[in-house]
């Protein structure tokens, strides 16, 4: 066997077994892994990678086809900023970082993962803006920022994220009115918002979001007039306003749905309006209640 020959039977061997000793993964991507690790003092995370092992084998990285599609790093204690570099994982299809001590913003570049269907950094220390090109996340399902720092408005393109399920925002620094595109949002079921400092008033396009289950408002700086059309959403189980200017509701006919409303906070005192509609029921029942916010991963 000529030299020529021999080489092109050696390289491709010599590529398989790099992809094996890497996890069957790019150098690229590997690359950008270890710039993670490394950014977020990946030595005293809870769960460290051991570096000289296959990727396949690292805490929390979900591998296809030799393509990052998952990287759940659910309380493993990561400190410091997420790169900028995550926006060249273009195979990513869920992230989570929730539940550790990550500063800094949130990389613009992650708007560019087309891919991503779940994206999770609640309870960490991020700060600025939501990146305001979040609208390019066609394939979102769930964004949940809770427990935050971030301020500024919510981007108005929140809007085209047409498969968004969840969007959790509790307890951030976030301000403005509510973007009327969120009732864009047409399959969504959880919109969690309360403790932020959000002003104005309900947006009327969200009496349109017939899927929603859970709408969380409370504790922000909110004129909020509670319309028919909201209460009747029909699938709606979940309504916490307290901590607003609520202005007092006018409830003159409610569906036969067999649906009741229990308490809400107004001026200080607890306003019952089942006292004067009908009899409560427990099931299907809408809850406006005086209570803290805890966000549920369900």
């Amino acid at each position: 066997m000529n030299v020529p020959n021999r080489l092109l039977f050696i390289l491709p061997l010599f590529f398989v077994l790099t992809q094996t000793i890497h996890g069957m993964i790019s150098k690229k991507d590997r690359n950008i892994l270890i710039e993670l690790y490394e950014k977020t003092d990946g030595a005293h995370w809870h769960t460290p990678w051991v570096l000289n092992q296959p990727v396949s084998s690292w805490h929390g990285v979900g591998l296809k086809n030799g393509k990052v599609v998952s990287i759940s790093l659910f309380n493993n204690n990561l400190t410091g900023e997420i790169p900028q570099s995550f926006g060249e994982l273009k195979d990513l299809q869920e992230l989570n970082l929730a539940f550790n001590s990550l500063e800094g913003q949130i990389p613009e570049s992650i708007t560019a993962l087309n891919k991503l269907s779940v994206l999770r950094m609640g309870r960490n220390r991020l700060s600025g803006a939501i990146p305001e090109k979040i609208g390019q996340l066609k394939r979102l399902t769930v964004l949940e920022l809770f427990d935050n720092k971030l301020e500024g408005v919510i981007p108005t393109s929140i809007g085209e994220l047409k498969e968004l399920k969840k969007l959790i925002l509790s307890n951030n620094l976030l301000s403005g009115t509510l973007p009327e595109t969120l009732g864009g949002l047409s399959v969504l079921e959880r919109l969690e918002l309360s403790d932020n400092e959000f002003e104005g008033q309900i947006p009327t396009s969200l009496s349109g979001l017939a899927n929603l289950k859970s709408l969380v408002l409370a504790e922000n700086r909110m004129s909020i007039h509670v319309s028919q059309a909201l209460l009747e959403l029909p699938k709606l189980q979940v309504l916490f306003l307290q901590g607003n200017l609520l202005d007092a509701p006018l409830y003159r006919e409610l569906n036969k749905d067999e649906r009741n409303f229990s308490l809400f906070q107004f001026e200080g005192k607890l306003f019952d309006p089942r006292k004067s509609l009908h009899t409560a029921s427990e099931k299907g029942q809408t809850r406006l209640v005086d209570i803290h916010f805890e966000d549920q991963n369900d």
